[in-house]
């Protein structure tokens, strides 16, 4: 929040919360200046439900803001899907793969301790994105 340019665009995953104001106890009092995109916090949807990458940079997105609770079951070898749900899943795995391969990572934040649990304190990442390289060809 503090580190964006206030004109910032934003996709988030829904869990990330960034439309949220700050839990009193954090003493933050300012409330984020920039344009959130796709999942709201109510939603709770990935991020990647917004589209496809090189589409959200072509309108102006400029960041994605990612929580290990929306993109882990994507990459855990123990969690598959049903046939009817592989397609969607498949292409999420896919979105996030890209994200993670080919854009930059700008910040993170990673819980000192495992949260495998009920504990709420994911880890959360935030991308910058890159748009396609000048030949048009894929990353």
């Amino acid at each position: 929040m503090r580190n964006l340019p206030a004109d910032a665009v934003i996709v988030q995953d829904g869990c990330v919360m960034l439309d949220v104001p700050f839990p009193p106890r954090t003493g933050v009092t300012e409330r984020p200046q920039f344009l959130l995109y796709g999942p709201a916090s109510y939603d709770n949807s990935p991020a990647a439900s917004a589209g496809p990458l090189k589409d959200l940079w072509r309108m102006g997105v400029q960041y994605v803001a990612v929580s290990d609770f929306a993109y882990y079951r994507y990459f855990d070898p123990g969690i598959r899907p049903t046939s009817d749900a592989r397609a969607v899943f498949e292409s999420r795995r896919r979105w996030y793969e890209e994200l993670f391969r080919g854009h930059e990572l700008v910040w993170s934040s990673v819980p000192a301790h495992p949260t495998h649990s009920h504990f709420n304190n994911p880890e959360l990442r935030l991308y910058r994105l890159h748009g396609p390289p000048p030949d048009g060809s894929a990353k």
